[in-house]
């Protein structure tokens, strides 16, 4: 297992690029890839893109924000952007490997929660009926031939083609789930404004002035649509920050404890023990014994 100092942040699987040369779409066969780089992959994660993987042969072990799920035919892991993830696979295993950009989704789709602008990334574990495995190969097929093949207007099937994956897939049974919460405009704005400031800012006041709302209807709206506070929420995310940087990168704690905006690093351990009842360290050493 690879420990880095961050994590990488991937344009396309397995490969950083400048986002000048971002494609928005990329499919290649699993059994392909493993030839180039092996059955292990480090954590990392996709900001611009989302990952479908179908795994048609073979096992497997994909964690994902510290969930961890068994890889194996008939299901799809459907990730957004941002969700950090690493996997490790049976040498053997065959599927497809899908990233596509949201600019290229049908406004249709985008009330699946598919906008990374409104809402917290999520993922979703689908699993395929036997019934639907015939045409979802071939439909996959038929992204891979023509993306390759380049022919003119391809860009538009390949576009065609994964919107019509995404009706599919709403037919299909959610296995397991971290939903985006953008239920509506207030919730959504929420999430979008904790993405961008919950290493900043840890009390409810300043999202409500940024959203113009007092602090009860904030912690009114976003528990009614969520089950828990706006303040809660802002704890989570911090939270859920910490364990991936304390899981995937080598940086000290003290280090990951100004990351996340923590003037004094004994206030990132009472905080952490406080949330968890293990301390940082504790966690990571467990989080180490289980890799």
């Amino acid at each position: 297992m690879t420990v880095r100092n961050s994590i990488p942040l991937y344009e396309l699987y397995g490969e950083q690029r400048d986002p000048r040369e971002t494609l928005p779409f990329n499919i290649q066969r699993i059994e392909s890839f493993l030839e180039k780089t092996g059955t292990y992959h480090h954590a990392h994660r996709h900001p611009g893109l989302y990952q479908w993987v179908w795994v048609t042969k073979g096992k497997g072990r994909h964690r994902i924000d510290l969930q961890e799920f068994e890889m194996k035919p008939g299901l799809i892991f459907a990730l957004h952007p941002g969700i950090v993830h690493d996997c490790i696979s049976d040498d053997d295993m065959e599927g497809f490997i899908l990233h596509f950009s949201p600019d290229i989704l049908d406004a249709a789709h985008k009330i699946m929660g598919a906008n990374q602008q409104k809402g917290a990334p999520c993922y979703l574990v689908l699993e395929v009926p036997k019934q639907a495995e015939a045409s979802l190969h071939a439909l996959f097929e038929q992204i891979l031939e023509e993306a390759e093949a380049k022919r003119s207007g391809y860009e538009l099937v390949v576009k065609a083609l994964i919107n019509i994956l995404l009706v599919y897939a709403k037919r299909w049974p959610t296995l397991s789930h971290a939903p985006s919460s953008a239920a509506n405009s207030l919730q959504a704005d929420f999430d979008q404004l904790l993405e961008r400031l919950f290493r900043q800012e840890r009390s409810v006041q300043p999202y409500a002035d940024a959203l113009q709302v007092s602090v009860p209807v904030l912690n009114q709206t976003i528990k009614a649509f969520t089950g828990i506070t706006a303040s809660e929420h802002i704890q989570r995310r911090l939270l859920l920050e910490a364990k991936r940087q304390l899981t995937y990168t080598r940086r000290s704690i003290s280090e990951v404890a100004y990351e996340l905006g923590f003037e004094d690093p004994n206030y990132f351990w009472k905080f952490f023990k406080r949330h968890t009842d293990l301390t940082p360290g504790q966690f990571r050493r467990l989080e180490n014994d289980r890799k």
